[in-house]
């Protein structure tokens, strides 16, 4: 589902997620009480939690066939193809992953982060602007053909597909609980910063990440 209200807010997300204190950033995951709310304790978390799951498989060859079939609808209407986007990537699969662990369909998690919540958890240095978000769970044995389906008969999700504003992409399939989790992140990238925001903020760097944000 296309999330109009970020376009005009998420150009600042990189320089205002930086501004939260990091909690424990070197904690196992645990998912009681959800991931983490700071970025470098989610990116620990997050990385504790794929490592150790169990009954949660990613299908990289759908993902790529998804990845693929998405491309060739945007060249049949004349728009271009999508870039990787390792934020996207890791956020679409971190949302499957939380789906399929505790047992929810929905965009946004039981905490109410949705998906531009997650890649500004992760993302230190593109700075997003237009920003949509597809998802589909199907059968685990859906074909990619009959998944790209699935995804494409919601006509928002077929817009995002081909909106000429996305320029980057992100996307997992994840085998869980006999259904596939599909979610599918799209962005146009506005710029770049050439040295990362940090996920550890001290002082120094809080004055600047504070500066980083008044300037967008």
């Amino acid at each position: 589902m296309l999330q109009q209200r970020y376009r005009y807010m998420s150009i600042s997300a990189l320089a205002l997620a930086a501004l939260g204190l990091a909690a424990n950033a070197d904690q196992g995951c645990d998912l009681s009480d959800g991931l983490a709310l700071q970025p470098a304790a989610f990116q620990s978390e997050t990385v504790a939690c794929l490592e150790s799951a169990k009954g949660v498989e990613a299908d990289i060859y759908m993902q790529n066939e998804l990845s693929r079939l998405t491309d060739a609808v945007r060249t049949s209407q004349g728009t271009d193809g999508l870039k990787t986007l390792k934020s996207l990537n890791e956020a679409a699969r971190i949302h499957a992953f939380d789906m399929a662990t505790r047992d929810y369909i929905a965009h946004s998690d039981p905490e109410g982060r949705g998906h531009l919540d997650r890649v500004r958890l992760l993302e230190r240095t593109h700075l997003i602007g237009a920003f949509g978000a597809n998802m589909a769970v199907i059968s685990d044995f859906a074909t990619a053909s009959e998944a790209f389906d699935a995804l494409k008969s919601d006509p928002v999700n077929a817009d995002n597909m081909a909106r000429a504003e996305f320029d980057h992409m992100g996307i997992a399939a994840v085998r869980a609980n006999g259904r596939i989790y599909v979610v599918q992140l799209f962005s146009g990238v506005e710029g770049r910063r050439d040295t990362p925001l940090p996920s550890h903020i001290s002082s120094h760097n809080y004055r600047a990440a504070k500066y980083a944000a008044a300037r967008f």
